[in-house]
């Protein structure tokens, strides 16, 4: 009997469902539990300090080193070289599944509208709780996030007014140091809902006088693990906490929600409506980053910026069948052959998926939507960095 594609995904889901993902990934790779997850060395790259988490209740796995991410289907395919149907065969074998009977279709199905009813839920509360902790934050003006993005090299005169979606907290909780900490916070909007909270965390001592003198985000980079940094705490300061010295890197930025198809409104422009409802052919500035998207801005208070937060989710950025073209801001990062997906291929994804969109919106005259890039000079990593005057280290 010939088996269809709903079929195949049935079967795949009913493994998944069955089978946790780490009890395949621990068949060969050494496991350890950090909290609801399991932490590994990554087979995909080398290293000596694990960055591959699993999580059995999302039936997911995702390395913080080299970005890859996948199912434990995928995970068989790549790291066993096999096919789709073996790794799935093998599965069900191991699971003990036989679609041989009315009964156990009927499972699989109620399994998948269960799944499906948790995760829904679970997307709703984190939706509320990334629009709730944007909501109970201050306004921009006089805050550290001020502060930080003049230090940058935002010169907030030049706009008629800060950006509204842009705001501060000082008690944000960072995962990885477990610890509320000072935070940028940026509302991510998908078809005029709030559906996400972007992050930027911030380190600064209070200065003499109860003055601010430092402030910056730390390097995006994952958590050493604890035995690396054992004895070396944090110092609590009357307005937050320093890192100790030499530091010990942590994620700078986080997102919390989901947030495909969205992006941070930083300015509208010489227009006053929202994107859902912009002029016909008025032309769109999106940027993976804060700062590089009001650098843009700053240099043509006219032009309308969105921020998409992550290099991925510029392709899914969603855009009204009026707007013009599409700009997007790139920066220089260098194509990585030892890892299955680094930022450029991520960059090179953006614009299929952006072309896509714009062939779908092809007028009856003929016109069509452009995708194009802006870079900033080649010495040079991004826009703000121009801006700043702050050349790439080649050596590096």
């Amino acid at each position: 009997m010939k088996v269809g594609t709903t079929d195949i995904q049935a079967r795949a889901r009913a493994v998944k469902d069955r089978v946790p993902m780490s009890s395949i990934v621990g068949i060969d790779l050494k496991l350890t539990k950090k909290g609801s997850e399991q932490e590994a060395c990554c087979p995909f790259h080398g290293e000596r300090t694990g960055s591959f988490m699993i999580n059995d209740a999302k039936q997911f796995a995702q390395c913080f080193g080299c970005g890859w991410n996948g199912d434990v289907i995928k995970y068989l395919i790549e790291r066993k070289k096999m096919t789709f149907i073996a790794a799935l065969r093998l599965l069900e074998a191991d699971a003990g599944i036989s679609f041989d009977t009315p009964a156990n279709r009927a499972e699989v199905e109620q399994r998948r509208i269960e799944r499906q009813r948790s995760e829904d839920e679970a997307a709703k509360q984190k939706q509320e709780s990334a629009r709730s902790l944007w909501l109970y934050a201050a306004p921009l003006a006089g805050t550290p996030a001020q502060k930080y993005l003049e230090s940058r090299g935002i010169d907030f005169t030049k706009f008629s007014k800060l950006p509204g979606a842009l705001r501060y907290r000082h008690d944000c909780f960072h995962a990885e140091m477990k610890q509320k900490i000072p935070a940028m916070l940026a509302a991510i909007i998908r078809l005029g809902k709030h559906v996400a909270t972007h992050r930027t965390y911030l380190e600064y001592r209070n200065g003499k006088w109860g003055k601010l003198d430092k402030i910056w985000p730390e390097q995006s980079r994952r958590a050493q693990r604890p035995e690396e940094y054992e004895g070396r705490t944090l110092q609590p300061h009357l307005m937050g906490y320093a890192f100790p010295r030499p530091p010990v890197k942590y994620t700078a930025k986080s997102i919390l929600g989901s947030f495909k198809g969205g992006s941070i409104p930083l300015w509208r422009g010489d227009q006053t409506k929202s994107l859902e409802n912009i002029a016909k052919g008025k032309d769109v500035y999106v940027s993976e980053g804060i700062e590089d998207g009001l650098t843009i801005a700053m240099i043509d208070t006219k032009r309308l910026v969105r921020a998409a937060g992550t290099l991925d989710k510029i392709g899914t950025l969603i855009l009204p069948a009026q707007a013009g073209d599409l700009y997007i801001i790139g920066q220089h990062d260098k194509r990585r052959p030892d890892l299955p997906r680094d930022a450029v291929t991520a960059l090179e994804g953006a614009i299929a998926q952006q072309q896509e969109q714009a062939d779908a919106h092809v007028t009856a005259s003929g016109e069509v939507r452009r995708i194009m890039m802006l870079w900033p000079p080649p010495e040079y990593k991004d826009f703000n960095d121009v801006l700043r005057g702050v050349k790439m280290d080649r050596a590096a």
